[in-house]
């Protein structure tokens, strides 16, 4: 039988995250065993640390229950003497890919009120499983380094720091935690459907019979390509200040060429991913091999046409033997 996560135990996860933001946590409730395991234990660790805590629930809209759920988890805030705040989304026409969508106006969501109300941090109850699931995705989709590092415990949205201290821990210690102290929770029909990719990966790894053995191994190889990631990194910064300057507007970057086309090539297609992202705004950066056929064809040569990707324009100045970089809108 799975043991409860102690106060204790807690308590040394948030520690392994390193140097702490302030004093003022959100954390991310939607209901579920997940998210409410990690409220009971924030709340608890807050409380023994004189932190601020408040909770953070998204109704998207998208299922008739979701305000009553909302207010259920409401109420149990109210019985821990946490400050609960429900935000709301308005689901777009657009019906494609709405899982995603979803997924980053709930984030914004947050974000916003993060921001607004002085709040320095979230927490989200990612976990051991969502570990292996993301891996396994994000290899379904022909991901780079950067996908298959899978997520960061510890990374920043806008001025937001997420914190994610349950990713070495799993789902059935969890559930253990919510039964030690007879809590409830809810469980989201759809997370059983599946025609979502995430489920049927989900439900992959439950029909081996292995399923913790083998979140264990995604875990680490995922750790191993952090690791890879990060010494790459510190190369990118160099590689950064070698060719990028600010542009001649606000939000602009200018490429100088000659320099960005000798950098190695794992050097240079990074300066261009994080090139994009940090004009674009975007959460994440474009997609690997949208990436890649875009730095192949600058590497060919000077390029005679602008380009778009990520939500930028790439616009080729031959005076200036560089490309200027700048938002779509």
């Amino acid at each position: 039988m799975p043991n409860a996560i102690s106060a204790a135990e807690f308590s040394g996860l948030m520690q392994g995250l390193g140097p702490l933001p302030g004093s003022h946590f959100a954390v991310a409730v939607s209901g579920g065993a997940d998210s409410t395991a990690l409220l009971l234990l924030a709340a608890g660790w807050a409380k023994a640390h004189g932190h601020t805590l408040a909770a953070l629930t998204v109704d998207h809209g998208l299922r008739a229950e979701a305000a009553a759920e909302a207010r259920q988890v409401a109420s149990w805030c109210e019985k821990l003497s946490i400050p609960h705040q429900t935000l709301t989304w308005q689901p777009p026409t657009r019906t494609t890919a709405l899982q995603e969508q979803a997924r980053l106006a709930r984030y914004g969501l947050m974000k916003d009120w993060c921001k607004k109300h002085g709040f320095t941090a979230l927490l989200t109850a990612h976990h051991l499983g969502d570990q292996a699931e993301t891996l396994f995705f994000r290899l379904a989709r022909g991901s780079g380094l950067d996908g298959l590092a899978g997520i960061h415990p510890v990374s920043e949205l806008s001025g937001i720091t997420l914190l994610r201290p349950l990713l070495c821990v799993p789902k059935t210690r969890l559930i253990a935690t919510l039964k030690a102290a007879a809590q409830e929770w809810l469980e989201d029909p759809s997370n059983q459907k599946p025609h979502y990719t995430r489920n049927r990966i989900r439900h992959m790894l439950a029909a081996t019979g292995q399923q913790e053995a083998l979140e264990q191994r995604a875990f680490v190889v995922s750790q191993k390509l952090l690791a890879f990631r990060e010494a790459l990194e510190r190369g990118q910064e160099e590689s950064i200040q070698s060719c990028v300057t600010a542009g001649a507007y606000p939000g602009t970057l200018m490429l100088d060429y000659a320099t960005f086309a000798k950098l190695q090539p794992g050097y240079g297609l990074r300066v261009l991913a994080e090139a994009l992202k940090d004009v674009g705004g975007a959460a994440y950066k474009a997609r690997t091999h949208k990436l890649e056929r875009l730095y192949s064809e600058l590497r060919q040569g000077f390029p005679s046409t602008r380009r778009t990707l990520g939500g930028c324009i790439l616009e080729p100045k031959k005076r200036h033997k560089a490309i200027f970089i700048y938002p779509e809108n």
